[in-house]
């Protein structure tokens, strides 16, 4: 999923990558990150960077300041993890004649710093994280049933995930489970 060209191209610029943009996709619907909505929507002016810089070394730039950095200690890693796939989801060793540098530290919600380096690392955290695994059970239900989990209950999200991690992540049983619970008595 997270080296799928469509994804990859999808959250790119036109001729380059965006490690926001795709650390912002992932972050919230993959891994199932909370991020607030920026407090000053920065536009990103790639003529504004000295031209010999790589695009990690503009984002870097860009979201230095300590109020960007609230949300983007989140999103920068989770992107600068796939800058060895360029913008239509090639894969690349190096960005503007410079070696690529995918390696980042990750803060998990429980505060724990992880080192990631790509998307074999992002898959683990997703793998091994509440959050990500709540983000694949609510964005399933969406697509069955058209309606969010709370609309069935504010406990629905709880009993759904239970049954998920019990069943081992049996995606199958987990699909049974929402249809017999949404199927009108």
């Amino acid at each position: 999923l997270f080296t799928h060209p469509y994804i990859l191209t999808a959250f790119s610029y036109h001729k380059q990558t965006s490690p926001i943009h795709r650390g912002v996709y992932l972050s919230r619907n993959v891994l199932g990150r909370f991020l607030k909505p920026p407090p000053n929507a920065i536009e990103f002016k790639d003529a504004d960077f000295d031209p010999t810089l790589t695009m990690r070394e503009k984002v870097t730039e860009l979201t230095k300041d300590q109020a960007c950095m609230a949300c983007h200690a989140i999103i920068n890693p989770v992107g600068f993890s796939l800058e060895y796939y360029d913008a239509v989801g090639r894969f690349r060793t190096s960005d503007n004649n410079k070696p690529i540098d995918s390696e980042s530290d990750y803060e998990t919600p429980s505060s724990e710093k992880i080192r990631i380096k790509g998307p074999h690392d992002l898959a683990k955290i997703a793998v091994e994280s509440d959050d990500a695994h709540r983000a694949f059970i609510k964005h399933l239900f969406h697509h069955l049933i058209q309606q969010p989990t709370n609309s069935y209950g504010f406990g629905k999200m709880n009993e759904l995930h239970d049954v998920f991690k019990n069943s081992g992540f049996h995606i199958r049983n987990l699909i049974v489970t929402i249809a017999k619970s949404t199927v009108p008595r």
